[in-house]
């Protein structure tokens, strides 16, 4: 049989096609579709796209997706974790779906970039469309929206110079979060995300206008580099689109750099490889109306042609290396794909962590990841991860492999030949003999089938079934077919979740109903079930020899795939979305299959999400062709073209409640219940066009308002979209705790800085309290004028980008009943002005009421700040990599620290020592050569011994440490100088607690299944 990982092409035949005086059949069935003008939609490559289901495809009940992650290692950056993972996506495989680099329906993360899908042409290369409020004629409108669609090509008129109309969608990933921003100002360079927040993005372009970078900065100050690195000038992209001019235009930009305030960094890698995904695509042209005399003048070579491809993409970036100051982690790939063979993690010494190595096999249609296996830093134990897939070898033959309408693998026997969906019988008018013949389209290639979903065969094909973990535990995946109506199934569900820990026998299960009242019916934005999609329909006009009339000839477009806008806005979500979801859970004792405790249950309801509007293109809704022997039909469009109209993807499904109940008798009591109320914040829409081919004009083109006697509207089809920004905010939470039949219920609101960051939260609680806590961070503050150290603080902090940490916090209590409000604890945090480390902290002492207390504010540039505030605790310096060298309580005694392990560790801590003292002792050269060193421990003793000889720290106590790095502490010597010594296996995990003689204090021992 052929498989998908291979390419498959059929035999092609040519047939003789017989056309009368005034029809014409065109049948063309190929490999790669033709069309006018550039492509309307490119999207991201494949990889990209499976990356991208996290951001627009969310894993969460409403959905009925399980989050499935196996945790390899964690690559820490300062203090922020960039952790390398597998994450499956449990939507289940589609049809000719790409394997990836480590199998099918698997990510492995970090995978983070910036990617887009170009909506017309590429925004950085051509001026944003300003369409006029009136055009002269219907011929003069139609000439400036060929600048919009087309290259100059037959059929259209010829562009002056080109624009774009539409906005490129661009979509963003780091280890701190993710979302989706648009070029607002293509002159200006100016980013507008999709739902704000406090992130910083900016871009380059080249000289060529390539967008060669985007540099991101979060709130806590961390910068990320996507796609040019900062040292080198390497280039990790992607591009799958050619624009106009020849040039190319990427389509993802790979992080390359991760830098946080202190110098922290992580520098990745990436080797090019190729993806692969099957995509047949064929289309049967039928072409009627008009005089067959004029057409066989420009169309010639009449031919059938059936295939099934393979796509590649021959530019996909998949990474290579990832550098820290710590550690290199590198992935060792098979080409030409770029399949992870092992993954090998190791210090900058050259010392072994850890070696992760990925086993596949090849089914059916694609390639899976069947092993995981773990070894530490000796190689010589192991950890092993299995996996197994649902129909994972199916015995089919090629033509048994279809598709349904949403994509999913359907399997319903062999048709042959090229399938389409089922159109019902398709015919047509032909006159042979001088009589008109009616014929039938199936004869000429059309093989139709049935295209929906099998009701009883569960679409999972291929798709994760389940985990074996290192302990010989596993979690078991059972599916269901995404119902969202009568007969109607939509991918799939989660249906039941079974994991057994290997250690007792019993097995914990999760079952899933969905539906209100359980009737397991979901709902859909657009059905795509509906052969109608898969039709194109316009018009043909061509000039009549000998005279200034036009004929119009209609054209059908019957095909296997969907328009590219239908396509997209299928991909931008979840297929079906589940208002009501029902978690049962239960387990089972050793050896027994049914469920031997009931545990009790958790509803769920979700809102409706409204993330985009599909509407038909209404510019054309009739035109006049002559058909058969009727001289001029006049014809109502049946098939318009789909496209979206309204866009707002952040108008996502949200959690509305969470009811959890236990069962007692097998009666279901209310514990607890969850109300959550949400407010949409918009801020703002922009207007775009989209215009499309409607009717072809042929090499004729001139500007003659006789095109209109068709009855056509315009030669295009088009209409004004917008897309909306906005962000979906909690507004309120309520708690209903159910104790001994009474109702306890405590009630949160919750309101936003213009980040919309939590800036005040009112609980009133069942205690008949209201607590108040409200956050003030640097940036609310606005512009500040004042010079004293504490503004200068807050001028560093917005200007590092460190606007996520508050600069004061207040809680404050209002008893019921009492008209006043009290301070329960008012903290304010102080920051250096030439570094971005906290200084001090402030408190309010003695409660107070709020009427007496002034929270932060500015004041025309002055920052006020309230009298009562008393410093507690200061951190008087800090080394140029963030850490603490010294620190004290107010009044109190003084710590200071010492570094080493490249500034990773601190290897001293010394009380009742001032770091100038040690300063003093050591000198400064000899504490940045500790600094810098990876140490032995005798060294380690040798320089902590200076220390405790000397007299200038003879009321010290001196606590000092050892460690592996990326491992762990080895030693702790106390003040009293006995030494405790920590022990690892090759995981890294902790084995033997010793004391100084030898003796264990306590030990760990960790059992796993061979």
């Amino acid at each position: 049989m052929c498989s998908f990982i291979s390419n498959c092409l059929l035999k092609k035949d040519t047939y003789g096609i017989k056309s009368g005086p005034i029809l014409i059949l065109l049948i063309s069935l190929n490999l790669s579709a033709v069309s006018q003008g550039i492509k309307s939609i490119i999207p991201p490559s494949p990889t990209a796209r499976e990356f991208d289901k996290y951001i627009n495809y969310e894993v969460s009940l409403q959905n009925g997706l399980p989050d499935i992650t196996i945790p390899l290692y964690n690559i820490k950056v300062g203090k922020n974790v960039i952790p390398l993972e597998l994450k499956y996506h449990a939507s289940g495989i589609k049809f000719g779906q790409t394997n990836g680099d480590v199998g099918v329906g698997w990510i492995l993360q970090p995978g983070h970039r910036v990617s887009r899908t170009i909506y017309g042409r590429p925004d950085e290369y051509f001026d944003k469309a300003i369409i006029p409020s009136h055009f002269e004629n219907n011929w003069k409108r139609d000439e400036f929206f060929s600048q919009l669609i087309t290259d100059g090509g037959i059929g259209m008129p010829a562009a002056s110079k080109y624009l774009d109309g539409e906005a490129d969608l661009f979509t963003y990933s780091t280890p701190s979060q993710s979302g989706s921003f648009l070029i607002e100002d293509r002159y200006l360079k100016k980013i507008r995300q999709i739902s704000h927040s406090n992130l910083s993005i900016d871009y380059n372009q080249a000289t060529d206008r390539k967008i060669d970078f985007f540099d991101i900065k979060d709130g806590d100050g961390v910068s990320y580099r996507f796609g040019k690195n900062l040292h080198g000038g390497s280039i990790f992209v992607e591009n799958n689109s050619v624009n106009n001019n020849g040039t190319l235009a990427y389509s993802s930009w790979l992080l390359t750099d991760m830098v946080d305030l202190f110098g922290n960094y992580a520098s990745f890698n990436y080797g090019a490889y190729q993806d692969n995904e099957y995509n047949p695509h064929s289309t049967l042209t039928i072409q009627q109306g008009g005089d067959i005399s004029v057409i066989e003048t420009e169309m010639t070579n009449i031919h059938f042609e059936q295939g099934n491809t393979t796509s590649t993409t021959p530019d996909v970036k998949r990474i290579s290396s990832i550098s820290t100051g710590q550690e290199n982690i590198l992935f060792y790939r098979s080409a030409p794909m770029g399949m992870i063979d092992s993954i090998l993690v190791k210090t900058n010494q050259g010392d072994q962590i850890k070696k992760i190595s990925f086993q596949y096999t090849t089914g059916t249609a694609h390639i899976f990841l069947d092993e995981i296996i773990i070894s530490g830093s000796k190689n010589s134990d192991v950890q092993k991860y299995a996996f197994d897939y649902q129909k994972k070898n199916i015995a089919v033959s090629f033509n048994e492999l279809k598709r349904d309408y949403w994509g999913y693998y359907l399997i319903r026997g062999s048709s042959g030949g090229a399938t389409f969906p089922d159109f019902g019988t398709v015919t047509y008018q032909q006159k042979e003999g001088g009589s008109w013949v009616t014929r039938n389209a199936a004869n000429d290639g059309l093989y139709t089938s049935d295209w929906n979903a099998d009701l009883y065969t569960t679409p999972d094909y291929f798709t994760l079934k389940k985990v074996v973990y290192p302990t010989g535990g596993s979690t078991e995946y059972e599916y269901e077919g995404g119902k969202y109506g009568l007969n109607k199934i939509a991918g799939i569900r989660i249906k039941s979740i079974k994991s057994n820990d290997n250690i007792n026998g019993e097995t914990l299960i999760n079952q899933y109903t969905y539906g209100l009242d359980a009737s397991g019916y979901g709902e859909v934005a657009q059905d795509l079930a509906n052969s109608d999609h898969f039709i194109n329909e316009s018009l043909y006009l061509r000039l009549q020899p000998g005279t200034s009339d036009y004929i119009a000839f209609s054209k059908k477009v019957y095909s296997m795939n969907l328009p590219a806008e239908l396509a997209m806005g299928a991909y931008i979500g979840s297929p079906v979305y589940y208002q009501y979801v029902t978690q049962y859970s239960s387990k089972t004792a050793a050896g027994i299959s049914a469920p031997s405790e009931t545990n009790g249950k958790v509803e769920y309801v979700f809102s409706r999400p409204n993330e985009y509007s599909l509407t038909g293109f209404s510019t054309n809704p009739n035109y006049y062709i002559k058909e058969a022997s009727n001289p001029n039909s006049f014809i109502s469009r049946r098939y318009s073209t789909l496209y979206i109209s309204n866009f707002r993807p952040w108008d996502k499904s949200v959690i509305l409640s969470k009811s959890e109940y236990s069962v007692v008798n097998n009666i279901y009591h209310l514990k607890q219940k969850e109300d959550f109320d949400y407010e949409n914040h918009g801020f703002g829409t922009i207007e775009g066009y989209k215009v499309r081919p409607f009717a072809n004009l042929g090499s004729n083109y001139s500007n003659s308002n006789n095109y209109y006697a068709s009855g056509i509207n315009s030669i295009f089809d088009f209409s004004p979209y917008y897309i909306q920004f906005g962000n979906k905010l909690l507004k309120k939470k309520i708690i209903t705790r159910i104790f001994n039949n009474q109702a306890l219920i405590d009630s949160s609101y919750y309101y936003y800085n213009n980040d919309y960051q939590i800036s005040r939260t009112e609980t009133w609680g069942s205690d008949q309290k209201t607590t108040v806590s409200s956050n003030t961070y640097a940036k609310d503050l606005g512009n500040i004028n004042s010079a004293d150290a504490f503004s200068l603080g807050l001028k560093n902090m917005q200007l590092k980008h460190l606007l996520n940490i508050p600069i004061e916090t207040v809680t404050s209590i209002k008893p019921f009943g009492n008209a006043n409000e009290f301070i329960k604890e008012s903290v304010l945090y102080e920051f250096f002005s030439d570094k971005p480390n906290l200084h001090r902290i402030f408190k309010i002492e003695s409660p107070s009421l709020l009427n007496n207390f002034s929270k932060i504010a500015n004041l025309n540039g002055d920052v006020l700040i309230d009298t009562g505030y008393q410093p507690q605790i200061q951190f008087n310096d800090y080394t140029t990599t963030g850490n603490l060298l010294e620190q004290q309580m107010v009044k109190g005694p003084v710590s200071s620290y010492l570094y080493s392990y490249d500034s990773q560790y601190p290897v001293a801590e010394i009380k009742n020592a001032n770091y100038s003292t040690i300063e003093a002792i050591l000198g400064s050269a000899t504490i940045a050569s500790i600094a810098s060193a990876i140490p032995t421990d005798a060294q380690i003793k040798e320089w902590i011994d200076i220390l405790r000889d000397s007299p200038l720290l003879k009321d010290a106590q001196i606590t000092s440490y050892t460690y592996k790095p990326l491992v762990g502490m080895t030693s702790m010597t106390d003040i009293k100088g006995m030494t405790t010594y920590y022990e690892y296996d090759e995981f890294q995990r902790l084995k033997n607690v010793k004391d100084q003689n030898g003796n264990i204090l306590k030990s760990n021992a960790y059992h796993y299944k061979n």
